[in-house]
């Protein structure tokens, strides 16, 4: 899409009946701004420039004050004073006076819904600083291109260009396997043959379809470097692949504690098989690197990485406070009802956490008391003990691709099935001094 200027007069748009005030003395246009001498003379900057010429000097037409460009200034209060001035669109206008056209005989009558009413009234009062700082970007009927190259690719209002560009078959699309551009009446057959397509293995240069080098890099490239985690001896270390058996055999078993096999190490990017064991998992890490010691300065994080996670925001809860009451608004607003918001409660004295998974069309609000973490008015237990002291936070994350509205069975495999670009699952570990 290409933004198309519209060029109108100030005066068109004015609501105010004395506009002489805002005329320039030389040209009689009216400027939203104006320059002035070093003895207050105003004219608009063409005409001063005008004056001053080719030779970069001239006199004022009023003073006859010798002046430059670097000597003149900008008048402050005519600016403000014509910000406040009421106006109206001049999109708005352009798109009127192109749909209502009268005859003799006839009148060309435009209906209009209740929801146009209220997009017409926006567009007919205001002030015009609001029309140049706001209202010029997102005024529906602000002209624009499709930047496709069929017939019907030509210059319309916003309003009829989100229809053009549903419908469309030469909308411009960026490929994210191969990053080319491609038609959108051409995006089967290129997903088709990109996905075909045979690539190299960054790492250990291994042949491979396209579609396979995820899994490929995920679970057997032997070159693969990531960080792992071994919850044998609580570490974290970068090493490769192909030297983690070699690493196992170092490692020692833990304490009784710990919830999973002493034998095991976490395979990949994305160590869970599902999100409840990563939960357990970040109690158990925390408490070994000691950074979950009664403190309410330590947080947890937590995060799945790329483009999976589109909407995060985090609100810290004063537990002294008995009923907290949290309302998320998104970014951009509203969030679609496939999405999903994963809610999670953490009380970061003891490391607790309670993880839900709502649609974001059932999502309200959150209460937050001393006992319970009530959703839409229902109460749901979590295993903290909030009401002693330390600092609670929810985070609440509105997620796309989930299959499943249970954390528990929610196998992180299915989410790359779904998503093929989400590479990894990151556990941040952020401590605060106190």
């Amino acid at each position: 899409m290409i933004e198309v200027p519209l060029v109108y007069d100030l005066e068109s748009i004015l609501q105010t009946d004395n506009t002489d005030g805002y005329e320039c003395a030389i040209c009689a246009s009216i400027k939203s701004q104006q320059y002035q001498c070093t003895r207050g003379h105003l004219y608009c900057l063409d005409c001063w420039k005008q004056s001053i010429g080719k030779e970069s000097q001239g006199k004022c037409a009023e003073c006859r004050l010798p002046i430059t460009l670097d000597t003149i200034s900008r008048n402050l209060f005519y600016e403000k004073t014509f910000q406040n001035e009421t106006v109206s669109c001049p999109y708005y206008n352009h798109w009127q006076s192109n749909n209502t056209t009268t005859t003799t005989t006839t009148t060309k009558t435009t209906i209009t819904t209740k929801k146009e009413e209220v997009i017409q009234d926006k567009c007919k009062d205001m002030k015009y600083k609001q029309l140049v700082d706001l209202h010029y970007k997102e005024c529906i009927y602000r002209l624009v291109k499709c930047a496709g190259e069929g017939t019907t690719c030509k210059v319309m209002n916003f309003k009829d260009y989100q229809q053009h560009a549903a419908t469309c078959p030469y909308q411009v699309f960026l490929c994210k396997e191969c990053g080319k551009e491609i038609y959108s009446k051409d995006t089967a057959g290129h997903i088709k043959e990109c996905i075909e397509k045979v690539v190299n293995c960054k790492y250990c240069n291994t042949a491979l379809e396209q579609h396979k080098m995820l899994d490929h890099v995920s679970n057997q490239c032997p070159e693969f470097e990531g960080m792992w985690i071994f919850y044998e001896i609580s570490a974290f270390e970068r090493i490769k692949r192909k030297d983690i058996e070699s690493k196992i055999t170092k490692s020692q078993p833990r304490s009784p504690k710990n919830p999973f096999s002493p034998t095991k190490v976490f395979k990949g990017p994305l160590p869970f098989s599902n999100l409840f064991q990563f939960e357990q998992m970040i109690g158990v890490i925390s408490e070994h690197l000691e950074i979950g010691k009664a403190t309410a300065t330590n947080r947890i994080y937590w995060e799945v990485a790329i483009d999976f996670v589109q909407y995060k925001g985090s609100f810290h809860i004063d537990v002294k406070d008995p009923k907290v009451q949290i309302s998320i608004t998104s970014s951009p607003s509203p969030l679609p009802s496939s999405w999903k918001l994963g809610v999670s409660f953490f009380n970061t004295q003891y490391q607790d956490v309670f993880t839900a998974v709502y649609t974001s069309n059932q999502f309200k609000s959150i209460i937050i008391d001393k006992k319970s973490f009530k959703f839409n008015n229902n109460n749901v237990p979590y295993r903290s003990t909030a009401g002693i002291g330390g600092e609670q936070m929810v985070s609440i994350t509105a997620m796309d691709h989930y299959q499943s509205l249970s954390f528990e069975e929610l196998r992180l495999q299915d989410l790359i099935n779904t998503h093929k670009h989400l590479m990894n699952l990151t556990l941040l570990i952020n401590k605060t001094p106190s």
